[in-house]
């Protein structure tokens, strides 16, 4: 599942619960956090009553920093984003793709890089970290081959589709749905998906 950092605590999203884990380093969120603390009023007390803050810097894109609140047992509402360290409430994967894909070499790469760099943008920024490795990422576990890793491929019109797996709660545990997304070569989607504003819908390309 997607791990999170909740203001100095790591925190793993597992069927609405949360394992935390007291850090031992210093948050690496301090610009991103001192941004959204510092951004107008309110834009910070339209949450949840009482909800905690959750932070999600992606492993390959760590420019951004998305911060949002819990909704209980659905994980968490982005409020919005911090893009090295100047915050912004509201940023789609389209706004994100312009500032952030040409650091990993995406115009020039050829199509097995694009490929891979699609798989990581649709997985950490599209999904926002919550796209299934396998059924054990499930509670309860999925069954064996039930669950396959995000895959990408080129299409003849030399946009990218990317496939895989998110899983939604339920009252019996975590159910897992499919989803598949298209970049065109700029690596943009199209204003008709907004995964990273919305908790469901998550089948939308």
């Amino acid at each position: 599942m997607a791990k999170f950092r909740y203001w100095g605590m790591s925190v793993l999203l597992s069927l609405g619960q949360a394992d935390l884990a007291v850090a031992s380093e210093r948050p690496p969120y301090g610009d991103a956090l001192a941004a959204y603390l510092g951004s107008a009023v309110a834009a910070n007390d339209d949450g949840p009553a009482g909800a905690p803050l959750y932070l999600y810097r992606p492993d390959s894109f760590h420019r951004v920093t998305f911060i949002g609140h819990a909704v209980p047992d659905a994980g968490p509402l982005w409020r919005g984003v911090a893009i090295d360290g100047i915050w912004q409430t509201v940023a789609s994967p389209d706004d994100l793709a312009p500032l952030l894909l040409p650091d990993t070499g995406w115009d020039a790469a050829d199509a097995l890089t694009r490929e891979a760099i699609a798989l990581r943008w649709v997985e950490e920024i599209v999904m926002g970290g919550e796209v299934l490795r396998s059924g054990g990422d499930m509670v309860p576990p999925a069954p064996d081959g039930a669950i396959h890793p995000a895959a990408a491929r080129t299409l003849d019109d030399g946009s990218i589709e990317v496939s895989g797996w998110v899983s939604h709660l339920s009252v019996t545990g975590e159910i897992a749905d499919p989803f598949t997304v298209r970049l065109r070569p700029d690596g943009t989607i199209g204003s008709d998906f907004s995964r990273m504003t919305e908790v469901s819908d998550t089948t939308k390309a």
